[in-house]
């Protein structure tokens, strides 16, 4: 949740009234800030849109009685909620949704481009480096898919692997992991919630990442890949087909030749993610072109700073509707 200073108040009370009816809660002011409009505030528990605001933590503006929802997983969001979203309701989406409806706007732009610290110096050269790593905490169809096929990887070592969310089915791999699968909500929270954006030993210490995004039927950019950009690892990603292409045309580099990336193309969910931790072991029974890898995630950590130093989140989802205030 965006936090708003007494300065951000202050500027938004010395801009001008604008002929539209802008209004919202108390953290859209950083919003309204960047609309360059003064904005109503009104009670979080008065206003319908709070539906939608207190259940995943979405942030919302209205203009003239149109609610704007934006923040993190707000595509999520969508996604779930589709079949009951009204037409005065549009979603400043953080992911691209194939065929999404008019109640959507698709965005690669997630805040979790934003948020995630990326180290000053240098991190260790992948020369210096071994093994693999793969955290998954909820479960979800394609991390299912993961540990059905990642068997064959644990003869690669040093390796990182934990399943919060791990499926009794698959209990054979508890024996696995670097530490024992967390099923509580409140103790993981208790335990990393305030810490889950940092980078860990595994980020500083493996060569390569699977990286089992949010989403396997959208884009969507998390923590999950900013993580291990920053960290200056290679990687792989279980998500929607065609994420790496859309990566590139982000601005970041991805790992082909070096890392067979052909299961980007694959649009069967679990042939994908076949292929994907086939890549894996391949590469990591090679261990070449370690040179030329280097240069790709040194590339990749400077665009990630790039994009932290430029146009900021707020500032992107302000773009989308800043036309409809007068």
């Amino acid at each position: 949740m965006t936090e708003i200073s007494r300065a951000q108040i202050i500027l938004n009370k010395s801009f001008p009234t604008p002929t539209s009816c802008v209004q919202g809660h108390f953290e859209s002011i950083a919003l309204a800030n960047e609309l360059n409009v003064r904005m109503q505030t009104v009670p979080k528990n008065t206003n319908k849109p709070n539906y939608f605001a207190e259940w995943r933590g979405l942030e919302w503006i209205t203009v003239d009685n149109h609610t704007y929802y934006y923040g993190g997983d707000v595509s999520l969001m969508y996604a779930d909620y589709h079949d009951v979203i009204k037409q005065d309701q549009t979603f400043i989406g953080d992911a691209i949704i194939p065929h999404s409806g008019p109640q959507h706007i698709s965005s690669p732009w997630s805040q979790y481009w934003w948020i995630q610290p990326v180290p000053k110096t240098h991190s260790k050269p992948l020369l210096d480096r071994q093994g693999w790593c793969c955290t998954m905490r909820r479960n979800d169809t394609h991390r299912d898919l993961v540990a059905k096929h990642i068997q064959p990887l644990f003869d690669h070592d040093p390796n990182w692997f934990v399943y919060d969310g791990i499926a009794p089915e698959h209990d054979h791999l508890v024996s696995k992991m670097f530490r024992p699968p967390i099923k509580n909500d409140s103790i993981w929270s208790s335990k990393y919630g305030t810490t889950h954006r940092a980078l860990e030993t595994w980020h500083q210490e493996c060569i390569l990442e699977i990286v089992p995004e949010g989403s396997h039927s959208m884009f969507y950019a998390t923590e999950k890949i900013a993580k291990p950009i920053a960290a200056q690892q290679t990687f792989v990603v279980v998500g929607h087909h065609g994420y790496l292409r859309r990566l590139r045309q982000m601005g970041f580099k991805t790992f082909h030749p070096y890392i067979d990336e052909s299961y980007d193309h694959e649009t069967d969910l679990e042939t994908r993610v076949k292929m994907c931790l086939s890549a894996v072991d391949q590469f990591l029974q090679a261990g070449k072109h370690l040179d030329e890898l280097q240069h790709i995630v040194n590339h990749n950590k400077i665009r990630l700073q790039q994009i932290q130093a430029g146009t900021s989140y707020l500032q992107h989802v302000a773009k989308k509707i800043k036309k409809l205030i007068i």
